[in-house]
């Protein structure tokens, strides 16, 4: 047979089994025209037997000329890929996989899961289940595409069913440290309705008589991981919130529930049910739960923490936004409930968040005349569970970020020592800020301990005279027990004018406009020491560091206005025992 005969009989060959026409293949076969060893690509053959979609074609090839079913391309795709590719049918890629030895990174299974064909992926998942050789776990990457990627319930189902252990194996064993039931919640992004029954089925696994019971009620520690890794991705802790509302019956928690989900405050939300749902085991022992998904908590109570706060003075421009009102509401109430929190974890997440919130929030120098501003100052101080005193020196601590001064201000009408004893004013020598409030508000006694000698034409007889006030409340705290009286408590309990406790407490209108006066003249006079950079904006809501060229060792009434550097460089040195320290570095 010349060259041209034998190129036109395996033309033909190649034809037949691309038409899927067994017949000829048959014909062409037993008439020994062309054998198994002329064809040159047998893996190409088999690959147009597979095109045909006939199941006897393609066993014909497979016996007859004996491609190799392990065979890949330069891109790794073999036979057995290729014939989910072109959605060939169930049977094809049965026999395929019957035929294959080779392990491909993607299987039939996983493809055909990927792409939802629902009916091929139920015959390949019958077809797995009278494979009772293989391990439960050899079943996880399908188990992961539906439940995380797809979504799809009927396949989820049917794999649940039909395989055998793979489920139990799926929500239990770790897999980079979580379990396949904590990869679903935190990676699973489809709408909540679908992750909702997705939950049920993977949980019900595990907990076959929960669902039994209507309504459903979960219990905190065995939703705990779920519910916190879902805020990654579709939260599921409205559906947990919405099930515990059916058995709450404390109208002030189930209030809190539905407030706090309505404006998205989630995690917020599940630190109430982690306090009041019911448990297993004892409540303490939730903390090492929590601890161990620390990293997934810190943005997620931050964010909202700070949005709260925000809220109640300043109020969003959103649509769907609480009024003023609801806003102060929702976080006084939530305030309150922080006091009763009994889960170490959760006390030291919301100490961090509020020190977050600090960080991160901008104060406009207005709020300060607000009432609401002032009523949200409170609530944080509950959150944060320590004193003003605490608070105050917490902020001013980091001396190099002068707008810490409107975050302090705040908090000193709530203080029962810092700047109003001397013997209570800590004040570290380079602390610049701290040292600029003891100038502004600080007594006599306190300025000339730690700087030197105030100057009598800036420190005014009004504040001599609020020195002397305080020290006659101080004595009177003294003799009623200081360990059970506070200053503001004593101070409360005299018959003073209202005025005059204000500016006890520097929460009167002029204490105010005294205190914005001079941190007015302080910020203009930092923006004409602070050097232009090319490319370098300056935001009027960021921090700005104090340059080392600047002191805060100067009596408060010293900044004054356009007249400042004047009276800056007017001040004597002789009258400051410690006045070089103006012009040196902070160390």
């Amino acid at each position: 047979m010349d060259e041209l005969e034998r190129v036109k009989h395996h033309s033909d060959i190649c034809c037949a089994v691309e038409a899927g026409d067994i017949a000829r293949l048959h014909e062409l076969i037993d008439a020994g025209i062309l054998r198994k060893g002329d064809i040159t690509h047998p893996r190409c053959l088999l690959l147009l037997a597979i095109s045909s979609r006939n199941l006897e074609v393609v066993k014909l090839v497979m016996e007859y000329f004996e491609p190799d079913p392990n065979a890949a391309n330069e891109d790794g795709g073999t036979p057995l890929l290729y014939a989910c590719q072109v959605e060939c049918p169930a049977e094809i890629i049965i026999y395929l996989m019957e035929h294959s030895t080779k392990d491909d990174s993607l299987s039939p299974l996983e493809y055909v899961l990927f792409q939802n064909r629902v009916e091929l992926a139920k015959s390949l998942i019958a077809y797995e289940a009278t494979r009772p050789e293989q391990p439960a776990k050899h079943f996880t990457p399908a188990l992961y595409i539906v439940a995380v990627k797809t979504g799809n319930l009927e396949l989820l189902q049917h794999m649940l069913e039909a395989l055998h252990n793979a489920g139990h194996s799926f929500v239990t064993e770790q897999f980079q440290g979580l379990t396949g039931m904590e990869l679903f919640a935190q990676n699973a992004a489809y709408a909540l309705e679908t992750k909702v029954e997705c939950f049920k089925m993977l949980f019900n696994v595990l907990h076959p008589a929960t669902h039994t019971a209507d309504p459903v009620r979960y219990n905190v520690n065995d939703i705990v991981n779920v519910a916190i890794l879902s805020t990654q991705a579709t939260s599921l802790i409205p559906y947990f919130i919405e099930m515990e509302k059916k058995w709450e019956t404390r109208p002030s928690i189930i209030s809190l529930y539905e407030r706090l989900l309505a404006v998205g405050y989630d995690i917020l939300a599940f630190a109430v049910l982690c306090e009041h749902g019911p448990v297993t085991i004892e409540r303490e022992q939730l903390d090492a739960m929590l601890e161990k998904l620390h990293r997934f908590q810190w943005e997620s109570w931050v964010a909202p923490l700070g949005q709260m706060f925000a809220n109640a003075f300043e109020p969003s421009e959103a649509d769907d936004a609480p009024s003023p009102l609801e806003a102060m509401q929702l976080l006084q109430d939530f305030a309150a409930f922080t006091e009763t929190i009994t889960l170490k974890f959760s006390s030291y997440r919301l100490h961090e968040a509020v020190s977050g919130v600090f960080q991160e929030i901008s104060i406009n120098r207005h709020q300060l005349y607000q009432a609401s501003f002032h009523r949200a100052i409170e609530c944080i101080m509950i959150m944060e569970g320590c004193s003003a005193d605490d608070l105050v020196g917490l902020i001013l601590c980091i001396d190099s970020w002068y707008d810490r001064a409107l975050q302090a201000f705040p908090f000193l009408k709530y203080c029962n020592f810092v700047l109003m004893r001397p013997d209570w004013v800590d004040v570290e020598e380079n602390n610049r800020l701290m040292n600029w409030f003891v100038h502004l508000f600080g007594p006599w006694k306190a300025i000339r301990q730690y700087v030197g000698k105030p100057v009598l034409e800036v420190f005014t007889l009004k504040r001599f005279a609020r020195d002397v006030v305080r020290d006659a409340v101080w004595r009177g705290v003294e003799k009623n027990e200081p360990s059970q009286c506070s200053f503001l408590e004593r101070l409360s309990s005299l018959d003073v004018p209202k005025e005059l406790s204000d500016y006890l407490r520097y929460c009167d209108y002029s204490s105010i406009r005294y205190f914005l006066e001079h941190f007015d003249a302080v910020e203009k006079f930092m923006k004409r020491l602070e050097p232009i950079e090319e490319g370098r904006f300056c935001c009027p809501h960021s921090f700005h560091p104090l340059p080392y060229g600047f002191s805060n060792n100067v009596p408060g009434e010293a900044f004054e206005g356009e007249n400042f550097q004047h009276r800056f460089t007017d001040v004597p040195q002789d009258r400051f025992p410690r006045a070089e320290q103006m012009y040196n570095p902070v160390q």
